[in-house]
């Protein structure tokens, strides 16, 4: 043990006592031009987020599997790869893979799941035989077996996400822990407002203390670099989410049917560690393998949480929760038993029992999505006189989601707000050609900023505080700058051409669904402030429509989908991919509509 691991403070590294690596077994030259070393710097830090993804979740599987004494596997990690071995990654769309290379036994390592069996081998086997390791390559074993072994055998590194905090019983057990919320803002009415007749009533309510990190963790005291969302988890930690029952809980007369269940997300697994120059602080945050499950917490049960496929989950929409579910609404899921089903079914839960419980869970999500709140703020200052605070975020819980600066969103205009819009951006720049009559359907925003800003009619915010006092109607506003874009069908050559080559080129748009491409509707370096929390409707979820585009037939509920993926577009839209009026799709498919 004294070999292969050297604590450092609370830290304990890692390092292999043997290899199976040849400087031989490098990426050839034809690939090597697409590929980037992950490197520590001078100072032996791993700045790379990969690596240290990589070196946190091989130590941590490999302590859980060899259990050394007085080792605490949260806090072990990798000092390096076995000797020539090296971790590459390449860029794709907006995301990167990561491949190890330098094993003479097997093709390039894609994930730290794939490396964790093969390093547990260099550990307990000296003599190095092949056919004594048990990993993808040396094995030929579908990775997915390999992996639910692991957390069988409980050495999957994110095992203990599992292990949900106690909660205390009453009417808000269930109700979902999320991080630090400077000020809260509870409206009537969950759904944004296009209206400007019908705006929703804000109560202010400023928090007295600060709230700890979810389950239990210390509140953060140094600024951490999180992982932007890849195409293969679309999802962050706290989002509100509906998890997909297999099999939906149908009524007696089969005219009814709950297909949707409410669920906030825990974790992912396996997760791209947040990083810091000081190893003492690590938080679970993104993932962008390929095999992932999203940890989940059931609303209306207590302490239920459960690992679901993503292919298992949709962002939150009340279509799914209405009093006649769609019953068409159903997906090829893998061919596990779903955990929520299974979970119905083995204590027999009659659909009158399910119901309610259903009931309950949808009340504590319609609680979270009508709320938004700030969640990391940069900066604030006071103007006026003391009249008016202005609080400059960097991230917002909104809709029950987190978004971010930089994400893309959905947004709800009435027309006349929109042409208004166009015509009054337009007129600052005419540079970039926008779409020919832009309409309140695929309209989308670029987040550049959000600016709170807290009215304090009388007394200074420091007595508000301190007595607990409510604030007035309107008391807070949401501001966000963010530019516009249209998702069109495309078709002018040369306008596509300016705007994949040109204008966008800089902007790091997600990609949309094939055949479409964003349109700015002015200079995407101009900024337009609005109303946040009465118009974005969720963010843009790009990798959902690849998920449930091919082959599947949802029925009319479809155009609901779409809109859950961000994605509410008109019927021109619609035809593209379904085909005429009359519902023939190309090839002879069945249409949807």
């Amino acid at each position: 043990m004294t070999d292969t691991i050297s604590k450092n403070g609370s830290i304990s590294r890692i390092t292999f006592p043997r290899s199976d690596g040849s400087p031989n077994r490098q990426p050839n030259p034809s690939r090597a031009i697409k590929l980037r070393e992950c490197k520590a710097n001078e100072n032996s830090e791993l700045v790379d987020p990969h690596m240290w993804k990589w070196y946190k979740a091989i130590g941590e599987a490999l302590a859980r599997a060899l259990k050394w004494p007085n080792v605490e596997p949260n806090a072990c990690i990798l000092s390096s790869f076995p000797k020539y071995y090296t971790l590459y990654k390449q860029a794709r769309g907006c995301s990167e893979d990561c491949f190890l290379f330098g094993s003479i036994n097997c093709r390039p390592f894609r994930s730290p799941n794939e490396f964790i069996e093969h390093a547990i081998w260099l550990f307990t086997d000296p003599t190095m035989t092949k056919t004594n390791c048990r990993c993808r390559g040396c094995t030929h074993n579908p990775q997915r077996n390999i992996t639910n072994d692991l957390k069988r055998r409980g050495i999957f590194w994110t095992d203990s996400l599992l292990r949900v905090k106690k909660q205390t019983s009453g009417p808000t057990a269930c109700a979902p822990q999320r991080t630090q919320s400077l000020v809260e803002i509870e409206s009537s009415d969950s759904s944004p407002s296009t209206s400007q007749e019908n705006q929703p009533r804000n109560d202010l309510k400023v928090m007295l203390q600060p709230q700890l990190e979810p389950y239990g963790a210390a509140q953060r005291t140094v600024a951490l670099e999180v992982a932007p969302l890849s195409r293969n988890c679309q999802f962050r930690i706290g989002d509100l989410i509906d998890v997909i029952l297999e099999h939906p809980i149908e009524s007696p007369d089969l005219k009814v049917s709950i297909c949707a269940w409410p669920a906030i997300v825990l974790n992912v697994i396996p997760a791209l560690l947040v990083y810091s120059k000081s190893f003492e602080m690590s938080s679970t945050a993104f993932t962008g393998s390929d095999d992932c499950d999203i940890v989940v917490q059931i609303l209306g049960f207590d302490e239920f949480a459960l690992a679901v496929s993503q292919e298992n989950v949709l962002p939150y929409h009340p279509v799914f929760h209405t009093n006649h579910p769609p019953c068409t609404l159903s997906f090829e899921l893998a061919k596990e038993v779903n955990h929520v089903a299974a979970h119905a079914t083995s204590f027999s839960i009659k659909f009158e029992v399910a119901t309610a419980l259903h009931t309950r869970a949808v009340q504590l999500a319609v609680k979270v999505a009508s709320k938004w709140s700030i969640l990391n703020q940069s900066q604030a200052e006071t103007f006026d006189n003391g009249s008016k605070t202005l609080i400059r975020a960097s991230s917002i819980w909104l809709g029950g989601e987190e978004i971010q600066v930089g994400d893309v969103v959905k947004v709800a205009f009435p027309s006349g707000v929109v042409d208004e819009l166009t015509k009054s951006v337009t007129q600052s720049s005419s540079t970039t050609p926008g779409p020919s009559r832009p309409g309140p359907d695929g309209l989308f925003a670029r987040i550049y900023g959000f600016d709170v800003i807290l009215h304090s009619p009388a007394d200074s915010e420091e007595t508000r505080i301190s007595s607990g006092e409510q604030g007035l109607e309107d008391a807070a506003e949401l501001r966000v700058s963010a530019a516009f874009y249209k998702l069109e069908p495309m078709g002018d050559a040369s306008r596509d051409h300016r705007c994949m080559d040109g204008d966008l080129k800089n902007i790091n748009l997600p990609p949309a669904p094939a055949g479409f491409t964003f349109y700015p509707l002015h200079d995407p370096d101009l900024e337009v402030v609005f109303r946040g929390d009465q118009c974005i409707t969720g963010r843009y979820h790009p990798a959902l429509l690849e998920r449930i585009l091919p082959g599947r037939c949802l029925s009319e509920e479809l155009w609901k989908v779409w809109e859950v993926a961000g994605l509410k577009m008109g019927a021109g839209v619609r035809r593209k991919f379904y085909g005429d009026s009359q519902g023939k799709l190309g090839g002879g498919g069945r249409g949807w509509f």
